[in-house]
């Protein structure tokens, strides 16, 4: 997915070029049915992206609940609160992914069953965007993850969201099991799971370190 290619895929390509400087690379960004989708016509060998369908014929080598947060300009009002909820959403200006994104899908879900009367303004299908609007004071975003320790995007705030439905999104590398990898393929695949086992051993000690205090 977009959001991965530009935060973890680099990360992962920097170390494994170090080790292995004569691989060259084919890097597809696509929302996670079109992943699905050039898996199985062989387009891609593996895929790294948000919530896959569980009732596929998928092999998942790993996975990594990731926290959703609210994000908005650093002086917006939303900004000062501890958590939100889609209640707190009532008459704001919303820049939101658009249906082809299943985050989209998801914050959908959880409108349906809340009384709130939200106002989306822009919808894209590019995170980058929902970034750069969101910075500039155009409207709040819904995003998975923190992102601004890579991407340097210091220009936004990120506020967590409580509502149980909107709580988490799924990051998981996946790959057919009825297809067989290369050595190269098969390695770069096991140095971006590395990378998400280390991110998600950092979130549950920042969890574990905020119930302690």
């Amino acid at each position: 997915n977009e959001g991965l290619a530009t935060n973890l895929i680099p990360r992962a390509v920097r170390s494994f070029n170090e080790q292995y400087p004569s691989i060259t690379y084919t890097i597809l960004v696509d929302n996670t049915r079109r992943l699905v989708s050039r898996l199985r016509a062989g387009e891609i060998d593996f895929a790294v992206g948000y919530n896959f369908p569980t009732n596929t014929d998928l092999r998942f080598v790993e996975k990594l609940s990731l926290k959703m947060f609210l994000i908005t300009a650093r002086d917006h009002p939303l900004s000062k609160l501890p958590n939100v909820t889609i209640s707190d959403l009532n008459n704001v200006n919303l820049v939101l992914p658009d249906s082809s994104l299943l985050l989209r899908q998801t914050f959908d879900v959880a409108l349906s069953q809340s009384d709130a009367l939200i106002r989306p303004i822009i919808e894209t299908n590019s995170f980058d965007l929902i970034y750069a609007l969101v910075g500039i004071g155009i409207g709040v975003g819904i995003v998975t993850g923190r992102t601004d320790e890579v991407m340097g995007r210091n220009n936004v705030e990120y506020v967590e969201i409580s509502d149980v439905l909107l709580s988490s999104n799924v990051l998981a590398c996946c790959h057919l099991p009825n297809r067989s990898l290369s050595i190269a393929a098969q390695t770069l695949m096991n140095t971006i799971c590395a990378i998400l086992r280390k991110s998600g051993d950092m979130q549950q000690k920042e969890q574990t370190e905020a119930l302690s205090v």
